[in-house]
């Protein structure tokens, strides 16, 4: 393994530290590494000298294009549109074929309102040449979206179905192993477990934890919460997974063993989690960690954080999962790309919340509604900042004006008031999603 490859290994273990100082000696040394340490520095909520890393490595780098495209999404995530759109613009004059540029670009005009270029697009799938999988599929979902947008449901289905196949075909899965991991989770923590330690862990109040599928609102409830003065949204944080993986690793089967920590263990591990995320927002009362999948861990957080407020946001089941499936993450979400493992996740994931929904105190875990939200979100904020302590601010009333840096699927979508449109959505495609009905079943 080359010191890139160990950077970016260091990187997704959650060793930060270790991966900047690796970072600043191959660039001593005269390797390349600017990409890598602008990784970094994204990590770490620094966004300035991401930016200034990122335009060392495309002065430097050998692939202009993706390092482009990279910064693109970047100053996209921060908000800054036009920004973003001259840098996909530069990516595309350096590399006009390039999927994932031509795919941001191609958002920031469905945002827009501007037409898509979908002639274009499709001469590009047609003309013969061996592209990589990835370029594929972000032309498959470009044309989707497009399609979608101009209501041609056949064709927009056409492509999602291809696009979403050959990114199933780049990871190997099986449901199942999901589904028993799920039931797993809520058999490792029953009620006598949960009353047993409960209160054992570290009494902080700071984290706010945003759990439910992803695509089901989450964002949008992240960015009008962290409209108030108090509150702090850092994001999809892996901490909380990196820690958990971290402390489990050797101490028998996993879930099963979350049951068998110590009182003096769960404090510790509430410590390490509030070490990691409280220098992201020295002096903030309340930190938002908006990771949709940690309501796999909803039991652990409350006993290894008593006093955390948990919030899961529940959308429609269909509009849910056909949010899911026409959207190309920036990692594979791997159940997402065939309609019948969605349907049987969500299944899982509903069991799994029901049974935190049992069995954890109402005055630290609470749940909204979608639909509710955006049909009139004032009601729903004050009762969401009651419940998380905090006097109202009607600054909760204008998440969009917030400049807060959006590093989700959903970055322009919440960018923009709160709208309706999105409820409900997904019953004019029930044609196209048979085999999604089917195994959501009467859900």
């Amino acid at each position: 393994m080359n010191g890139r490859d160990q950077t970016r290994a260091l990187r997704r273990a959650g060793n930060l530290r270790d991966a900047r100082n690796l970072c600043e000696l191959l660039i001593e040394t005269g390797q390349d590494a600017w990409d890598v340490l602008a990784e970094v520095e994204q990590d770490e909520g620094r966004f300035e000298p991401a930016l200034a890393a990122w335009d060392r490595a495309i002065e430097l780098g050998s692939q202009p294009g993706p390092t482009l495209t990279a910064k693109a999404n970047l100053l996209l995530d921060l908000g800054r549109i036009d920004e973003a759109a001259q840098a996909f613009d530069r990516a595309l004059a350096v590399a006009p074929e390039h999927g994932p540029a031509l795919s941001g670009r191609a958002s920031i005009a469905s945002f827009r309102r501007e037409p898509v270029d979908v002639a274009s697009f499709e001469a590009l799938l047609a003309d013969g040449t061996d592209r990589s999988a990835n370029d594929q599929i972000h032309l498959h979902f470009v044309l989707g979206r497009a399609y979608l947008e101009s209501d041609d449901s056949a064709r927009a289905f056409g492509h999602f179905g291809a696009g979403n196949a050959i990114r199933r075909t780049t990871y190997p899965y099986d449901v199942a192993n999901d589904e028993r991991l799920l039931s797993a989770f809520a058999a490792a923590l029953p009620a006598e477990a949960i009353a047993r330690c409960g209160g054992a862990g570290d009494p902080d109040e700071t984290p706010i934890f945003i759990v439910g599928m992803p695509r089901s609102g989450s964002s949008l409830l992240e960015q009008i919460l962290a409209a108030h003065p108090l509150i702090h949204g850092a994001g999809e944080l892996l901490q909380l997974k990196q820690l958990v993986v971290r402390d489990f690793a050797n101490k028998g089967p996993f879930p099963a063993a979350m049951a068998n920590r110590t009182p003096d263990q769960l404090q510790a591990l509430g410590r390490r989690y509030l070490d990691a995320i409280t220098p992201l927002a020295p002096g903030a009362k309340r930190i938002i960690d908006k990771l949709p999948l940690n309501f796999y861990f909803a039991g652990l957080i409350h006993l290894m954080l008593p006093n955390a407020r948990i919030i899961h946001i529940r959308r429609d089941p269909l509009d849910t999962c056909l949010s899911c499936h026409t959207t190309l993450f920036r990692e594979p979400v791997r159940y997402a790309h065939d309609q019948a493992e969605l349907g049987r996740f969500y299944r899982a994931y509903l069991a799994l919340m029901e049974h935190w929904r049992q069995v954890l105190p109402a005055a630290r875990f609470t749940e909204v509604d979608y639909g509710d939200l955006v049909a009139d979100p004032e009601p729903q904020a004050r009762r969401l900042l009651e419940f998380c302590g905090l006097a109202w601010d009607d600054a909760c009333l204008r998440p969009e004006d917030s400049d807060r840096p959006i590093r989700t699927a959903s970055r322009l979508q919440a960018r923009r008031p709160v709208y309706r449109s999105s409820v409900g959505r997904a019953g004019r495609y029930r044609d196209y999603l048979g085999p999604l009905v089917a195994a959501l079943g009467d859900d």
